[in-house]
């Protein structure tokens, strides 16, 4: 698990400099791990409060945007700020076409 602490920024932190192939495979590793923490929970109340649902689909999103170059329904503006940065170096890396960094227009 890259963060233990359900910070989207830190994981994007974290994995700010791997290439678009690694990046997918870090990023499903982390929507599984927090999906994973959470069903070990067992208290109805406890799970609600945790925070590793809203973690997981936060990863889930930066996946599905990483696939499709399509802001995802279900994402705030605020995360989709916060992976600006990671999606600028993948264009300027030359993985990404630059058409993708219209969506953040």
């Amino acid at each position: 698990m890259i963060s233990e602490d359900q910070s989207f920024s830190e994981f994007l932190e974290k994995i700010q400099d791997l290439e678009i192939g690694e990046i997918r495979k870090k990023a499903e590793g982390e929507e599984r791990a927090a999906r994973g923490r959470y069903s070990q929970i067992r208290s109805i109340r406890e799970r609600r409060n945790s925070g590793w649902t809203d973690y997981a689909d936060k990863i889930k999103d930066l996946v599905f945007f990483l696939n499709t170059g399509v802001k995802p329904a279900t994402m705030g503006d605020d995360d989709f700020r916060l992976i600006y940065p990671l999606i600028k170096r993948l264009v300027d890396k030359g993985e990404s076409n630059k058409s993708i960094l219209k969506s953040f227009e």
